[in-house]
């Protein structure tokens, strides 16, 4: 058994303890384990209170930002039900992200399992600023909060802020939606961060794209070319990366490392169409590598005689800081999707709590709690059919 899992049981045994010491503090609701206190209240009403005019112009940008989100999260699950229902899809459109007791990444037909740590501080970077924000905005609008602390829904953490329901309630449209809003907008913040110091890290970062593996008998093979160096042009063509294009691929079953150092590459090869190649079997192309020039004549490709071969394979390095990257880049992608997914039209869901909000202004409260229950019936069967329909499609 090796030092990380060991890691792994040792946090896992330190919350069955930390539960069991303070079992008579802590809430059980079915699969839920809450632990109640007051302790942070004081520093949100600070926080709130010192900034009340910029928090009340943050919450209202949220309003806005939060129906947008809505729209997009719900595009994109018909979209995605769209692709499924023609055979256009074969996978899940829609993953659950797990942990894993092992420091790797593998993705499934429906999920994604992440190192446990990478998972541990995902999570608490993602529910303790929405959690945050919804206490922030509910002091904003003068509605008392009850409790906040931390939860175990079975052995995944998070956090919780109680509001008093019966204040929430007697609040006009504006302030409701402001506190509803607030949580996914600042998943949305917290993504947009990570992504651009992402951007900005890379760029003062050296990355390059490397030769991990050279085939026998091809033409790079043959010219002599090294597993370890480093490629710098191709005809003269430097190659170039970035962080948005690896983090576009963080979630796909070939490391995103292998996966934008290939198509660093093949934008040189198709002269950045990634449809037609520029070069066929039989041409010549001049390989810099490690400052030196390397001519080489492309072969026929072992899997596609009409593709040229140049016979290696590669990947990103970029010192030490690949796995500072790849936490940004998984940080941000996630952040982002809890945000849209928080706030689609799904009751209980912040996006539920949204619409219900607006159908109780509108209409009368048995109309109102009709097409809430509609909507959400709705929003769940394009979850369902996202996470299930290619299965039924292709089974």
């Amino acid at each position: 058994m090796d030092a990380y899992i060991i890691s792994v049981l040792v946090f896992l045994i330190s919350l069955v303890v930390i539960v069991v010491k303070n079992r008579k503090k802590i809430e059980i609701q079915g699969p839920v384990i809450l632990y109640r206190t007051k302790r942070f209240i004081e520093i949100i009403d600070v926080v709130a209170l010192k900034f009340n005019l910029l928090w009340k112009i943050i919450g209202t940008i949220g309003i806005f930002a939060g129906i947008l989100f809505m729209v997009f999260g719900i595009s994109y699950l018909v979209s995605s039900a769209a692709l499924i229902a023609t055979g256009a899809v074969k996978e899940s459109t829609l993953k659950f992200v797990l942990p894993s007791p092992v420091p790797t990444t593998s993705v499934g037909y429906a999920h994604i399992l992440i190192p446990f740590w990478t998972w541990v501080l995902t999570v608490f970077l993602i529910m303790t600023p929405h959690e945050l924000f919804h206490g922030i905005m509910a002091r904003i609008e003068k509605v008392r909060i009850k409790s906040v602390g931390p939860l175990l829904i079975l052995i995944f953490p998070g956090a919780f802020v109680e509001p008093e329901e019966k204040q929430l309630k007697r609040k006009k449209l504006i302030q409701k939606l402001r506190i509803f809003c607030a949580g996914s907008f600042a998943n949305i913040i917290v993504s947009f961060l990570a992504f651009f110091l992402g951007v900005f890290l890379w760029n003062y970062t050296q990355v390059s794209v490397v030769i991990d593996q050279v085939f026998p008998n091809s033409p790079a093979y043959n010219a002599g070319i090294k597993e370890g160096m480093t490629i710098n042009a191709i005809n003269g063509v430097e190659l170039k990366n970035d962080f948005g294009l690896y983090s576009s691929f963080i979630f796909s079953k070939m490391p995103p490392e292998r996966l934008t150092a290939s198509v660093s590459l093949l934008y040189i090869l198709t002269n950045g169409t990634f449809r037609n190649y520029s070069y066929k079997p039989g041409d010549n192309i001049t390989l810099t590598l490690d400052g030196k020039n390397y001519t080489i004549t492309l072969a026929q490709h072992p899997e596609d005689a009409s593709k040229p071969y140049i016979g290696i394979s590669t990947s990103l390095r970029a010192s030490s800081f690949l796995p500072v990257f790849y936490f940004l880049a998984f940080l941000s992608m996630i952040s982002f999707a809890v945000g849209i997914v928080n706030m689609l039209p799904l009751y209980p869901l912040d996006g539920g709590q949204v619409i219900k909000a607006i159908f109780d202004k509108l209409f009368s409260k048995t109309t109102s709690k009709k097409l809430t229950k509609a909507i959400s019936f709705a929003t769940l069967f394009l979850l369902i059919y996202s996470f299930l329909g290619p299965w039924f499609i292709n089974s």
